[in-house]
């Protein structure tokens, strides 16, 4: 058989929302694509970096196809997409793909490898072509045809192995599974697995984070098993309590790994039991901490309810403002677009703990959103899965290598010190306070005029009123302008 190759146009959803009722599917929402495209060079991290890096996600949960049957099945890593491009021919070469945030809920749709499992690749065309033609079916054989190609050659290895098999006297060293052996009892079929689990069992030691919908499609995959969800978690939880000791037995070692962490690191604040009504009264235990929201959370949760589009452009724009009256205008412009959302918008979630304007100038940190502590949690997913000493541990050595490596390359910058995206920032005010004007203000310091904002700059105090000088530490370009 001779395959052509066939040219892919890859269609990218996003800005959209996931409704679950009656079953999963996207509404609305924006499109971007790429066309031409060779499915041979299609990969997994290529299609999850085009929502971070182009389409502004934090991160992809999930990656989901739409097939033209209408329904949509989960692509997982490089397999789910050698799975995808297997069904790809001349009928099918318009991917429809979609993804959820890692900030989003979850949907609940199979794993496209169970549907090769389930369909093949010969039936799944059947169903495109019906699904794409208009005209009636042949009512002999209800509109499908066979022919003797339609068999593959693994079907005929498993016949032929089946013919084949044989029953061993006994089973001391491990060997491949194969579809259609035999075993003379049920002691040897245990002893089998046994040795099965333990050839295999380097999967789950090397990665943890082995989803459980991983192993339940590689049970089909392998063994056309279908092994429910909470069997496969036990199995799970038996292999990593096996591989790296008790998660309870080393809770019950947690208090002894504090004390000792007290008495070789003086001054530390060890908390082991962090009540609800202890985070609610966060500000009465901490009242030098300054509480922010993440502007991303809650442009999901906001866009959710009021759409996306313009709506999600002015929240970004009010939630960067940095002094109230740009915030103020911000804020009338979206409820210009919807009044509803501008209310509902400040009434739960207060400007003052997500809007530059209103932040305090101590850390010197002008962030809206918490991509720093996502990406903490990232970095330390695989530990996150261990018991909770070893996960402790995981982390603090991680966290040491991490510090030095980062001491390596600041002993690399130049010699003013400054970090390269502090500079590159700077840079861009310089390109900004070419078009604003100064004035001198007597004791005030300068006034300095950008279009219709004017800003009072206090070279002295190294302050300006547009507070972003405050926020940052760099001259904002009203201080450069005032320098000059």
């Amino acid at each position: 058989m001779v395959i052509n190759m066939v040219e892919v146009t890859i269609y990218f959803h996003h800005g959209g929302e996931w409704l679950t009722s009656p079953e999963p599917h996207y509404d609305r929402g924006c499109l971007t694509y790429l066309k031409g495209y060779d499915p041979d060079l299609i990969s997994f991290i290529d299609l999850v970096n085009e929502y971070i890096n182009k389409l502004g996600f934090i991160g992809v949960q999930e990656l989901i196809v739409l097939t033209p049957t209408g329904k949509y099945f989960e692509i997982i890593g490089d397999e789910g997409v050698r799975t995808l491009t297997f069904f790809i021919s001349t009928e099918y070469k318009f991917i429809h793909l979609f993804a959820t945030e890692d900030c989003e809920l979850s949907v609940d749709v199979t794993d496209i490898v169970i549907l090769l499992c389930m369909m093949g690749h010969f039936y799944f065309h059947q169903l495109l072509m019906r699904a794409q033609s208009s005209e009636s079916e042949d009512d002999s054989n209800n509109g499908m045809v066979f022919s003797c190609s339609d068999y593959d050659t693994d079907e005929l290895e498993n016949f032929v192995t089946k013919k084949k098999r044989n029953i061993t006297d006994g089973l001391q060293d491990y060997k491949e599974i194969v579809k259609g052996m035999a075993f003379k009892d049920i002691v040897e079929a245990k002893q089998f697995c046994k040795l099965y689990a333990l050839a295999k069992k380097d999967k789950l030691q090397s990665d943890p984070k082995y989803k459980v919908k991983e192993m339940k499609a590689d049970l089909h995959r392998v063994f056309e098993l279908n092994v429910s969800e909470a069997k496969c978690k036990r199995a799970k939880k038996e292999i990593l309590e096996s591989l790296e000791g008790s998660f309870v037995d080393s809770y019950n070692k947690l208090e002894g790994y504090a004390t000792e962490l007290r008495s070789c690191n003086t001054g530390s604040d060890i908390v082991i039991d962090l009540s609800k009504e202890a985070l609610s009264n966060v500000r009465t235990i901490l009242p030098e901490a300054h509480q922010r929201y993440c502007a991303r959370h809650i442009k999901a949760n906001w866009c959710k309810r009021w759409g996306k589009g313009e709506l999600k452009k002015l929240l970004w724009w009010a939630a960067w403002s940095s002094f109230t009256e740009e915030f103020e205008d911000q804020l009338q412009e979206i409820k210009e677009v919807n009044g509803e959302a501008g209310q509902d918008l400040i009434d739960k979630y207060p400007p003052k703990a997500w809007c530059r304007a209103y932040l305090d100038t101590v850390c010197k940190n002008q962030a809206v959103d918490n991509n720093f502590t996502e990406s903490f949690n990232v970095w330390i997913l695989e530990a996150k899965y261990k018991p909770i000493i070893e996960m402790l541990e995981d982390i603090r050595v991680k966290i040491i290598e991490g510090l030095a490596a980062k001491e390596v390359v600041v002993r690399k910058w130049k010699d003013d010190g400054f970090s390269p995206k502090s500079e590159l920032l700077f840079i861009e005010y310089l390109k900004i306070f070419k078009v604003c004007k100064v004035s001198g203000n007597g004791d005030n310091g300068y006034e300095v005029t950008r279009g219709a904002d004017r800003h009072i700059v206090n070279l002295r105090e190294k302050k300006c009123t547009c507070r972003t000088w405050d926020m940052t530490g760099i001259p904002c370009p009203h201080a450069i302008k005032a320098m000059e």
